[in-house]
C-alpha cells in the first residue's frame, strides 16, 4: 500500500510538500523509522521505509493521524441526524467546533480529540480505524 503522508518535525506532512529522497527528512508515525520520499516519473509519489520493511500498522496509523489532522484544521464533523420520533437516521448534520485539542489529558484519560462547541460545552472524539476504545475508557468517557 502506498502512502503520501509522513511525520516531519512532529507534524503530518504531504509528499507534495517535501523534497525527493532522504532530503525529505520524514519519519514513520508508527515505528519512527526514517522514510524516503519516492517522487519518480512512473509510480504515484509516496513514502517508503528506508533500510527496513514496511510497518504492519502503517496504513491504519496514518489514517488515524490524518483524521485527527483534518478535524483539527477544519473544526467540524458530519454526523447523521437521529429522529427520536421515527427512530431513524436521516440527513447528515454539520457540527462545528470553536476549539479542538488533540491527544490532551483529561483527568485520567487521553481522548484522541477534545472538541469544544463553546467555552462550556465539549465532547470527546475517538478515531477508530482498527482498534476500538476499550471498555474501561468508554465507561470513563460516558461518565465525564
Amino acid at each position: 500500500m502506498l502512502f503520501n503522508m509522513a511525520l516531519k518535525n512532529g507534524n503530518l506532512i504531504s509528499i507534495n510538500e517535501v523534497k525527493s529522497g532522504l532530503k525529505c527528512d520524514c519519519f514513520c508515525p508508527v515505528c519512527n523509522s526514517q522514510l524516503v520520499a519516492r517522487k519518480g516519473k512512473i509510480k504515484v509519489h509516496h513514502f517508503a521505509h528506508y533500510n527496513s520493511n514496511e510497518c504492519e500498522s502503517y496504513g491504519e496509523s496514518m489514517l488515524h493521524l490524518l483524521a485527527k489532522k483534518i478535524l483539527k484544521e477544519n473544526k467540524y464533523i458530519m454526523i447523521p441526524s437521529f429522529s427520536v420520533k421515527t427512530g431513524n437516521y436521516s440527513e447528515r448534520k454539520k457540527v462545528k467546533f470553536e476549539k479542538i485539542s488533540v491527544e490532551r489529558d483529561f483527568k485520567d484519560i487521553k481522548p484522541d480529540i477534545i472538541a469544544w462547541k463553546d467555552s462550556s460545552s465539549f465532547c470527546f472524539i475517538e478515531i477508530a480505524v482498527t482498534h476500538k476504545v476499550d471498555d474501561d475508557k468508554l465507561i470513563k468517557i460516558k461518565e465525564y
